[in-house]
């Protein structure tokens, strides 16, 4: 996994306190999920209010918010869009860490999501309490759900963005997980936005579910 070492997290400086790699030290599922990432017991939606209308919120989790998550957001809006949900749906991202707070987008990730069309506006921001309460918090890797649980976001709320990529399981235990490519060359991030395309549909078949 590229990026796989104390200082390779999306460009987070290395300290003694940072974990050891994206993926956390413990890639298996917690208590309360399924090995797919999914939740094991029935969720409760609590919805977000704009304009005075209901709507389903959704929030990307990765590290640093400048690379893995932000292409999540920005494609996710798009699909939501295409799919005739767009007014019903807030999307944001953000980061387990403040390292780049206040940031742009990594300039390749920008570049790739440009390359397609895509809107490339953004500035980094970190988790915080009130990200808790969205309707779908989805990881982009594994280290990220563990994050998310040691926050103390409700285990039913959790997703790892890959879960909802039917072909992911051929891939091992890689297939739980976007790769992180910040520290590769600029295939890394047309393999991040691949990986994140694959599993559009099946976020976006939830969210209809949840705004039905």
């Amino acid at each position: 996994m590229i990026g796989d070492r104390e200082h390779d997290i999306e460009g987070a400086p290395a300290t003694a306190s940072r974990p050891r790699s994206c993926a956390g030290a413990t890639g298996g599922p917690r208590s309360g999920t399924a090995p797919t990432g999914r939740p094991s017991t029935p969720r409760r939606s609590r919805r977000s209010s704009v304009g005075g209308e209901s709507r389903v919120r959704v929030v990307f989790v990765c590290t640093g918010n400048i690379c893995r998550s932000p292409m999540a957001e920005v494609m996710a809006r798009r699909a939501f869009h295409d799919a005739g949900l767009g007014d019903r749906v807030t999307v944001s991202s953000v980061g387990t860490g403040d390292w780049h707070v206040g940031n742009g987008m990594d300039a390749r990730a920008a570049a790739e999501l440009a390359a397609h069309g895509y809107d490339t506006g953004h500035v980094a921001s970190q988790l915080s309490p009130g990200d808790h309460d969205a309707d779908l918090v989805v990881a982009l890797d594994t280290g990220h759900r563990d994050h998310l649980h040691r926050a103390g976001v409700d285990p039913a709320r959790i997703r790892l963005l890959r879960s909802y990529d039917p072909r992911a399981h051929e891939h091992g235990a890689d297939g739980a997980d976007v790769a992180d490519p910040y520290y590769g060359d600029d295939s890394g991030f047309t393999r991040t936005r691949l990986q994140i395309t694959a599993a559009l549909p099946g976020l976006v078949a939830e969210v209809r579910e949840l705004t039905g």
